[in-house]
């Protein structure tokens, strides 16, 4: 299934109405005192983001019936599917939402054989819609996007994310460390997907993580890949929709962070 197969300017305006109308969602359901529990000790979930979900599922299967759903909550599918697949996290920032600090998105994408093929992220509070399209761009707020120029690791301001599991912190802190004793500064602000499309913008210069699951990071990857960056796992290897190391960042940067990164994959 290739990009010509969609009317892009279509579908990405139909998605991009349904994440501002999902924000809305958001909002009005926190704002009614969701109730929070917990799926692990460090990984919470609430009724904002089952609603969220309950929202965009039906509503993107609609827009391209015959699709299926790939999500953080419920309704999750295989991967490994020859039919075009929605990747969605309703809330990606729950920690973040639960404390109090604004910085939370929602994220879509649809996905083919070769990868995402289109991607859009919802910086919730502060109101900016990020989208892409595979081979066309990517845009915030229609504007498009071009990624940093940084090329030297000693002047990146880069973002990193700590996992739920906190059972080998040495392991998951070590790696955290070198990059931060080589970069400008370091950021964990627990959002893959709104760092990444900060990253596209170039608020940010680079971005890993050791351990994401697809709706994390498939709109964000590809609103990276558009922008003129690269992403790949701590290796090197081409990012593919399955759980894993992810490193993303302009081709120069990349490079420095493998160097540091590909020795301590987990």
């Amino acid at each position: 299934m290739a990009s010509a197969d969609f009317g892009h300017q279509t579908l990405l305006a139909d998605v991009a109405k349904l994440l501002g109308e999902a924000a809305q969602v958001l909002e009005q359901t926190w704002g009614q005192g969701a109730q929070v529990r917990h799926k692990g000790p460090a990984d919470l979930v609430t009724d904002t983001d089952l609603a969220v979900q309950r929202f965009l599922i039906p509503r993107l299967r609609a827009l391209l019936p015959g699709s299926v759903v790939l999500a953080e909550e419920e309704g999750q599918v295989p991967t490994a599917t020859d039919r075009p697949c929605w990747v969605v996290d309703p809330v990606d920032g729950t920690s973040n939402l639960v404390h109090g600090f604004r910085y939370v998105a929602i994220s879509v994408a649809l996905s083919d054989a070769q990868g995402p093929i289109l991607g859009g992220v919802h910086d919730v509070f502060a109101g900016r819609l990020y989208t892409a399209w595979r081979a066309h761009g990517a845009w915030v707020d229609g504007t498009p996007m071009h990624g940093s120029s940084v090329t030297s690791l000693s002047d990146a301001l880069v973002a990193c994310g700590t996992p739920y599991d906190k059972s080998t912190p040495a392991a998951v802190f070590a790696p955290i460390a070198q990059v931060w004793q080589a970069c400008h500064d370091l950021r964990v602000p627990g959002a893959a997907a709104l760092e990444l499309a900060q990253l596209a913008e170039g608020r940010l210069d680079a971005f890993f993580e050791a351990d994401l699951q697809p709706w994390d990071f498939a709109a964000g990857c590809l609103l990276v890949t558009e922008s003129g960056g690269q992403v790949t796992d701590w290796a090197g290897r081409g990012r593919t929709l399955q759980r894993g190391t992810i490193v993303a960042a302009n081709r120069r940067l990349h490079r420095q962070l493998l160097d540091i990164l590909t020795p301590t994959e987990p």
